[in-house]
């Protein structure tokens, strides 16, 4: 049987990563999480020197066709890997240290952007919205 998919957007501050946080705690063996935000493309050199002025909040700026991809593969029954991405140094740690995610019953796959692209939303049983006003986002 094929895991539920779940996109959780929302924007930054919105709550969607404390929601899908507390929604693993309380079903561990039931939900795997997935975060849009670890398929950032890493920075060349200078692209790191002018970091100040990349757009992270661009499509592009993700590798969403590998997310999808990883989907695929979970939707299959495998176990993928996921990078993990560095925002200090804005590139991804080496693939040994990269995060395994197992197939589960419900797939959460949260991030800012993932209700965006048509080719990722189809991949989605259902999508979640979480609405926070700016003054909250901002403050948290």
């Amino acid at each position: 049987m094929s895991p539920v998919f779940v996109g959780v957007a929302g924007g930054s501050g919105s709550g969607k990563s404390s929601l899908t946080r507390a929604l693993k705690r309380r079903h561990p063996d039931r939900i795997s999480v997935v975060q849009h935000d670890a398929y950032y493309r890493p920075l060349d050199e200078a692209q790191r020197a002018a970091v100040e002025v990349h757009n992270f909040d661009h499509p592009d700026a993700l590798e969403t066709a590998r997310l999808c991809r990883d989907l695929d593969a979970l939707a299959q029954g495998r176990s993928v890997h996921v990078p993990r991405y560095d925002f200090a140094t804005h590139t991804r740690l080496p693939e040994g240290d990269w995060e395994q995610v197992r197939p589960a019953p419900w797939v959460l796959v949260e991030g800012i952007l993932v209700l965006v692209d048509a080719d990722l939303r189809r991949r989605f049983d259902k999508g979640i919205f979480v609405d926070a006003a700016e003054s909250v986002r901002v403050a948290r």
